[in-house]
């Protein structure tokens, strides 16, 4: 560099961004504080390999179950089990307050993998999310029918309570009554979507990418009707993207199963319990309802994300 006098010391490092997988963990809290992670009540998580299921019969193992989160895990009750490790910046056990974040806060819970402690944080970027449509479906119940004339959806059919969408941009999406809205291979593009009662969304083919932005809705995804039905258990048949700062509520089901990355935001497990299977990134999540979240081993190979900046050489050279 021009003008730079001789140097007597030379100072060389090498920083490396090192390429991770985005879902490493059954369930990671980006928050930095208690309580980023709460279960209880008998809530638990494992792991399972998807390749090996078959027939929508599913063996799960009670190892790999691990969780990660940049602040505090609290556990209250027993059985409840991470079966599995807890990754975090923070150290220490017991009591967590604002002047003294400890990484695990445990009341009868269970961690089988003990404590990792990581270097620094761990940040999640935000999503990008396309603007939703404009076509509204948030009152479909099982006697909706497809719109016709200007607002006709081309692909889309009705069969008693199935209800079929293809691929699109569509508004806020609602099931009530029992209506069965099935999803097939692409990208839906929605601002959110919601069930009551025995509702349910379907994954017919996959992979079902549903990107939601949730203007102007404190809970833009709420599965708690019936839930998600995704049969081959291979959570990459359903990925949901959500950038905002509200309410994930979801719902465990006898094939419950996606990929949910939303590190904004705040997630609840419904009370009824049940199993979910594949991984969740969020900024915090509560499962005090006894909710099981298997992990599918095989995400540790697949979506892969670059990390932070790290040092991974360093040289000091006095002349």
């Amino acid at each position: 560099i021009s003008g730079v006098r001789n140097a007597q010391v030379q100072v060389s490092g090498i920083l490396e961004r090192q390429t991770t997988p985005v879902f490493s963990y059954a369930v990671f809290a980006t928050y930095n504080g208690c309580s980023a992670l709460t279960f209880g009540g008998g809530g638990i998580t494992d792991s399972y390999d998807s390749s090996t299921v078959s027939g929508g019969t599913v063996t799960t193992q009670s190892y790999g179950g691990n969780v990660g989160t940049n602040g505090n895990l609290a556990e209250n009750g027993n059985p409840t089990t991470i079966n599995g490790s807890l990754s975090t910046p923070r150290t220490g056990v017991g009591s967590c307050s604002a002047n003294n974040i400890t990484a695990w806060t445990d009341n009868q819970g269970h961690l089988t993998g003990g404590i990792v402690e990581l270097p620094q944080p761990i940040t999640y970027p935000t999503p990008t999310i396309p603007p939703p449509g404009a076509t509204d479906l948030s009152h479909m119940d099982k006697n909706w029918n497809c719109p016709s004339g200007a607002n006709a959806i081309p692909g889309c059919s009705t069969s008693g309570a199935n209800k079929i969408i293809p691929p699109g941009s569509y508004g806020n999406i609602g099931l009530t009554a029992g209506a069965l809205l099935h999803l097939s291979v692409g990208i839906y593009n929605i601002n959110s979507i919601s069930e009551t009662g025995q509702s349910q969304v379907i994954v017919d083919s996959g992979p079902v990418i549903l990107n939601v932005t949730g203007n102007n809705n404190n809970s833009p995804i709420d599965l708690t009707g019936g839930g998600v039905a995704n049969a081959t258990l291979d959570p990459s048949n359903l990925q949901i993207s959500y950038a905002g700062t509200g309410t994930v509520n979801l719902k465990g089901g006898a094939n419950a199963s996606a990929l949910i990355y939303a590190p904004n935001a705040a997630f609840s497990f419904n009370s009824a319990g049940g199993s979910w299977y594949g991984a969740v990134v969020g900024k915090s999540l509560t499962d005090m309802g006894g909710a099981a979240i298997h992990y599918d081993r095989r995400l540790s190979k697949e979506f892969m994300t670059v990390g932070n900046y790290m040092v991974t050489s360093f040289t000091w050279k006095k002349y």
